[in-house]
Order: structure tokens, then C-alpha cells, then sequence
């Protein structure tokens, strides 16, 4: 009997791993993972808003970064956790329109990245 009751205790606890494992698998199947064309999206999104930024826009609407990357506007919204968690860019309400995200460059990171194109292109960074 005592066999028995171990038996099924040790198959519960196989089970709830088994369930945990899979539950995981479920919760990250959505999410984008960071590969080598996300960064280049990633790279390329940065340039244009930092160009856009010396122009004097501060950011661009997820359909015009749809564009800018030659992708759909559903893909952008897909790679928004990915955007979020990049340490350049800033997702941030519109000023005037409801219910629209804005995705700007975070003002550290247009400094940043500003001198490393000086940087790159002339031999050493400018100071601001």
C-alpha cells in the first residue's frame, strides 16, 4: 500500500513539472526572440529616428517604422517587446491622438549614438 501512495506521489510531482514545462513553452511562443534581421530592423529603426531627430521629429508612429523597415504594421507591434527592452528607444503615448504609441529615441541614446557616427565618419567623437 505504502508502494502504491509513493508511486502516485512521485508521478503527481512528474506531472506538475511536465505541466510547468509545458506552460513555459506556451508563454514564450509568442514573444520575438533576438536575432541577427531583428537587430538590423533594430539598427535600422535607430538611424532613421536619429536622422528624423536631427530634423526636429522626436519619434514615429509604429506604422510609419512599419514602412521605414518595409515590414507590417502587425510585425512592429510583435517586435514591441523587443523595441521596449532596447535600451535606445522610448514607446510613449502620442501627444495629440488617442489610442496611437509614439517609438523615439531615449535622449541619452541620440547622444550615444550620435558620437559614435562622428566617431566612425570623422576619426573621433564630438562633444555636445
Amino acid at each position: 500500500m505504502k508502494e502504491l501512495i509513493l508511486a502516485i506521489g512521485e508521478g503527481t510531482n512528474r506531472d506538475i513539472a511536465l505541466d510547468r514545462q509545458r506552460i513555459k513553452k506556451l508563454e514564450q511562443n509568442g514573444k520575438p526572440t533576438r536575432t541577427r534581421i531583428n537587430k538590423e530592423h533594430l539598427d535600422l529603426l535607430a538611424s532613421t529616428l536619429l536622422s528624423k531627430a536631427k530634423m526636429g521629429q522626436r519619434g514615429i508612429t509604429y506604422s510609419e517604422a512599419a514602412d521605414i523597415i518595409h515590414v507590417g504594421k502587425s510585425s512592429i507591434c510583435k517586435l514591441r517587446n523587443l523595441i521596449a527592452a532596447d535600451p535606445r528607444f522610448n514607446i510613449s503615448w502620442h501627444p495629440s491622438r488617442p489610442n496611437m504609441k509614439v517609438i523615439s529615441l531615449k535622449r541619452f541614446s541620440e547622444v550615444n549614438i550620435e558620437k559614435s557616427l562622428n566617431a566612425t565618419f570623422n576619426g573621433q567623437g564630438r562633444s555636445r
